[in-house]
């Protein structure tokens, strides 16, 4: 894609997700979205600060495992890379489910695939 795209800093998701911070679960209500389907597809609905108010959708894609390549999550879990690295193996990513809502500022190992969504 090139310039001007680029991943989200972790600080972007927190606004994604109404200033909601930390690295536990926060419920969907808090994070001002919501469990849904686009498509048939399943997967959350962000809505975002009133800095930035246009509702994303995000699909479950689930990740595959950087272990042993297995797929994981598929269908129930999204999750989200940032750009924002924690420390020499990690970084930090958005998490969410539907039972759960979503962990803004999720810290994952590198070595597992996420997907990535850009932002200009």
């Amino acid at each position: 894609l090139g310039s001007p795209w680029r991943m989200p800093t972790t600080n972007e998701i927190v606004l994604l997700c109404k200033g909601a911070t930390g690295t536990g679960w926060v419920a969907w209500g808090t994070v001002g979205g919501a469990w849904g389907s686009y498509g048939g597809v399943p997967g959350g609905y962000f809505n975002g600060t009133s800095a930035s108010p246009t509702t994303l959708f995000f699909p479950a894609s689930g990740f595959r495992s950087g272990s042993d390549g297995s797929f994981g999550n598929v269908s129930s879990h999204g999750y989200y890379w940032s750009s924002t690295i924690n420390n020499s193996s990690n970084s930090y990513n958005l998490q969410f489910n539907q039972s759960n809502g979503a962990i803004p500022q999720n810290n994952n190992n590198r070595s597992n695939g996420f997907p990535v969504r850009c932002v200009q």
